[in-house]
């Protein structure tokens, strides 16, 4: 296995395909003894990391580094629709309360 295809993720896809993508990056990329290239801790931060700036940092305040990567794949499309409502959500005019 080569280099550049350990290093090939594909952008514009969904935070599940994310996810899956990263765990297929790490089987797939050994060290010449067939040992792992990519510790599991390496892989979660890689998953924040790689998120588009808003989700990073709606993700990073509600979720624990602790947290498996399926636990963090999970968890991360329902604050992302959290966060996208949120952001959509009117504000009522100041003139309504007074």
């Amino acid at each position: 296995m080569n280099d550049s295809m350990c290093t090939q993720l594909r952008n514009n896809v969904s935070i599940r395909e994310y996810g899956q993508q990263l765990e297929q990056y790490q089987i797939i990329c050994k060290d010449k003894q067939g040992g792992q290239r990519i510790s599991n801790h390496t892989l979660k931060l890689k998953f924040i990391n790689g998120l588009r700036p808003d989700l990073k940092l709606a993700i990073r305040r509600q979720i624990n580094y602790y947290m498996s990567l399926h636990e963090k794949v999970a968890k991360a499309p329902v604050i992302a629709d959290i966060t996208k409502s949120a952001l959509h959500k009117p504000t009522p005019a100041k003139d309504k309360y007074w």
